[in-house]
Formats: C-alpha cells, structure tokens, sequence
C-alpha cells in the first residue's frame, strides 16, 4: 500500500473455493478513502497459487486493463509464515451476468492484443489449489490403472481426431497464432461494476452458476471471426472442453 496508508478495517467480502477473502478499508495520505481485496490461504501451495493468480492478471491487466481488478502484490505475511496473501484493487460488484454487448467485445480484444510467439506462459498457474501435474497424477490415482476400452479410445483421440480438428488450421496458408487466453472462463468467474455498470473478469470469488452460453459466443465471434474451417467450429469447442 502507499505510503501514508492507514488501515481502517478489514471485512469478509466475497466467496473463494480455496481462500478466505476480505476488503481492506483504507484512507490514504490525503484523507481519502481507498479499499483493496485481499484473498489468503494457509495452504502448502497458497504461494504458488497466488503467484499464477498475480502473474496471470498482470497479464490481462497490461494488455486490458478495464477487464481486470489491478493486480497489487502477492506474497506471505511477515508475521504468519505459513499464511500466504493475493492483494488488489476492490471494485463493488454485483452478482449479475455480464452484459451481453461488452464482455464478449472485451474477451475479443483480449485476444487480439495479447499475441505472442510461441505457446505456453513464463510461470507455472495452478488449477484450484495444485499444479497442474499433480492434478493429472491425482486423477490416475482415484480413477485407477486404464482399462482396455480407455487405451483403444486414448488412440483414437490422439491419432485421428486432435489431427482431424487442429490440422485444418495449419494448412492452406493457415498458421495458429498462440495467445493469451482465460483457463476457466465463465459466468461464476465474471461480474458487474456497481459504479459504472462495466463487465469484468474477477477470478473465483463467486458461487457456480452457469448462465452464459450461446448468445454470448455468437456475439464475441461478431468481434472476433471464427478461424477457418468455419465447420469445424463446434468440434475444436468440444475437443477443447476435453
């Protein structure tokens, strides 16, 4: 916080899966007020996970910044070393869908400024509370060694169908462009400014609801074209989903 800062008090705010979630009310050096949002956790992973979460909004914040509450810090506090923190701007929201016409508009541009050359991202994100191999190997574990049936079908969708849906999109002169995208993109993790009615992506700090769908993907490809071939949309959702 900047310098000056005086803590008038801390209030639960908000829900998380996988922290305790707060605002921090503040005033700054001139006597105005200032609140953060503050998400902590005592899990052995909470500063790697916290520091995907920073890493990952920055990245969405750099490139769309009014998609995104800012990013501030992250880390573990002095005092209690096993408690890891997530701190940023607080914005008021209401726990509303997004608005049709702007959100799909915003994710668009998301996509059209954040390019990169090559794929993958500069630090480890995690999915909920483990990285992701853990989770992978955690699955074999409860699911159990593979059955005949999951081998022959494992085959198949490595060898003809991944080929079949990605293939087309690097032919006829057609090259895949890596970009930065949302791993868990949907309305649980999106919500409503208060104060000027804007759409934002916020992260998981809200109960499950899955409300958005179709009208939605239909006006983000008004923003941003379906890739060619356009008949193979549907199936590369499907494959994605996977």
């Amino acid at each position: 916080m900047p310098p000056g800062t005086t803590v008038k008090g801390i209030h639960a705010h908000g829900a998380s899966y996988w922290s305790r979630t707060a605002e921090i009310q503040t005033l700054r050096n001139d006597g105005s007020p200032q609140s953060y949002y503050i998400k902590a956790t005592q899990n052995r992973f909470g500063l790697k996970m916290f520091h995907g979460e920073y890493e990952s909004s920055k990245a969405i914040y750099d490139v769309c910044p009014d998609f995104i509450p800012e990013p501030i810090a992250y880390g573990t506090f002095a005092s209690i070393p096993n408690t890891h923190f997530y701190l940023s701007q607080f914005i008021d929201m209401a726990d509303e869908l997004p608005d049709i016409d702007t959100f799909p508009e915003k994710l668009a541009e998301l996509h059209k400024k954040a390019t990169s050359s090559q794929y993958g991202f500069h630090y480890q994100t995690m999915t909920a509370l483990l990285p992701l191999y853990h989770i992978m190997a955690a699955e074999k574990l409860a699911q159990g060694p593979a059955s005949e049936e999951q081998l022959r079908l494992e085959s198949v969708f490595f060898e003809r169908i991944i080929p079949r849906l990605i293939r087309p999109l690097e032919t006829g002169g057609r090259q895949i462009q890596p970009r930065l995208v949302h791993s868990d993109l949907w309305d649980g993790n999106a919500a409503v400014n208060v104060e000027d009615g804007g759409s934002l992506e916020m992260g998981p700090r809200r109960v499950p609801r899955h409300r958005t769908g179709k009208p939605y993907i239909e006006m983000y490809h008004k923003f941003f074209p379906k890739s060619a071939p356009e008949e193979d949309h549907d199936g590369r959702n499907l494959l994605y989903s996977v």
